[in-house]
């Protein structure tokens, strides 16, 4: 999450970050090999939520021994043999494609795509042909297959949450978003999916639209520090400050080595004018964690509010080379840098922005959806 959004130059994308708290392209998905991506969406998904997406597709390499659903007792050659001797067992079909896809994902799809539509396994083989397809890259396909899906079964939750993460996963925030309304309206009390809806409106600048689901989260579970915490930042964001202090503050109470609620309360006093309160927040969450990009770029917006541009250019420019494609921090540095006169550095900033919104650009053209920016 970010603490600050004038000069919204930097809009947001995924590589701009936001909270950094959930990696939200592994909230709900688990690897598309084995166990399935199309996970049940009434599991717990706390133990996938720390993950990270890259981590989960791990588990379909031929040496992971990720289990199936119902792990089969017998072995692929057996099962394969059984489905020659009944070529209609459309589930035994679906099995042994799950089983064949970590050695080949060409003849899976062979087994998935023999059933016919009139069997009653024919929507399963369809989910398990998209998880293929995503975990092969094969996105358009991947992304016709999910729309498709999501009309034939609009009661089935697996399928939006699938579509979100796919559009995560192609960091296309705002084609995300429908999709995990529709989950948590099949399941409206899944704090993890209220929470998934706030960090895709942080994502694509939607601060106001993140409160209600945060709300929610936190009338679900009174005491989800995270959904506090994400509260705070979100009534931050849209200038209600009263509550957002009381909540912020509250949270390092709650965890005082966290630095998130630390850096929030040093914006809020920032933005209220409290220079020197702001600057104290600041020092203490330096101290908690000295490499926070984040805090840096608070500490630099003090020190441009006291007509400090190079010393905020200095205090930024050596965090450059870790963080060049942070659209925020490039425009902290940018900022600092035009106020200080270095006028070769905006150059190279300026143009490291373009890139990074032309990629993205190329991206959202790539899965065939329009060029609008993020609002």
């Amino acid at each position: 999450m970010t603490e600050s959004h004038e000069h919204e130059d930097e809009n947001a994308t995924a590589s701009s970050g936001s909270s950094g708290w959930l990696p939200v392209a592994g909230l709900a998905i688990a690897a598309a090999v084995g166990i399935g991506l199309f996970v049940k969406a009434t599991q717990d998904a706390k133990a996938v939520r720390d993950a990270q997406f890259e981590e989960l597709l791990q588990a379909a390499q031929p040496e992971s021994p990720v289990a199936l659903d119902d792990p089969p007792e017998e072995s692929l050659s057996e099962l394969q043999a059984s489905l020659r001797s009944q070529p209609d067992n459309h589930e035994l079909r679906i099995k042994v494609a799950m089983m064949i896809a970590p050695q080949n994902v060409g003849l899976a799809f062979d087994y998935l795509r023999k059933i016919p539509e009139e069997s009653a396994e024919y929507l399963t083989a369809q989910k398990r042909i998209a998880a293929l397809l995503i975990v092969t890259q094969q996105n358009e396909e991947a992304e016709r297959l999910l729309i498709t899906l999501a009309q034939l079964i609009p009661q089935d939750p697996d399928v939006p949450l699938a579509a979100a993460e796919f559009y995560i996963r192609q960091e296309d925030w705002r084609a995300a978003l429908p999709y995990a309304r529709r989950v948590s309206e099949l399941l409206p009390d899944r704090v993890d999916i209220l929470q998934l809806i706030a960090e895709i409106c942080d994502h694509t600048n939607r601060w106001p639209e993140m409160i209600s689901p945060l709300r929610r989260a936190l009338q679900l579970e009174p005491d989800n520090y995270d959904a506090q915490a994400r509260l705070a930042y979100a009534l931050h964001s849209c200038g209600q400050n009263d509550e957002a202090h009381t909540l912020a503050a509250t949270c390092t109470d709650l965890k005082p080595d966290d630095v998130f609620p630390r850096r929030l309360l040093a914006s809020i006093e920032r933005d209220r004018g409290n220079l020197a309160e702001a600057a104290s927040h600041v020092a203490v969450a330096l101290k908690l964690d000295p490499d926070d990009v984040e805090t840096r770029i608070v500490e630099s917006d003090l020190l441009m509010y006291e007509r400090k541009p190079e010393a905020a250019f200095q205090t930024l420019l050596p965090l450059l080379k870790f963080n060049d494609s942070r659209l925020r921090f490039l425009g902290a540095l940018l900022r600092a840098a035009a106020a200080s006169g270095h006028a070769s550095e905006v150059s190279q900033l300026r143009a490291m922005i373009e890139e990074i919104h032309a990629a993205a650009e190329r991206r959202r053209s790539g899965t065939g959806r329009s060029g609008e920016g993020d609002q």
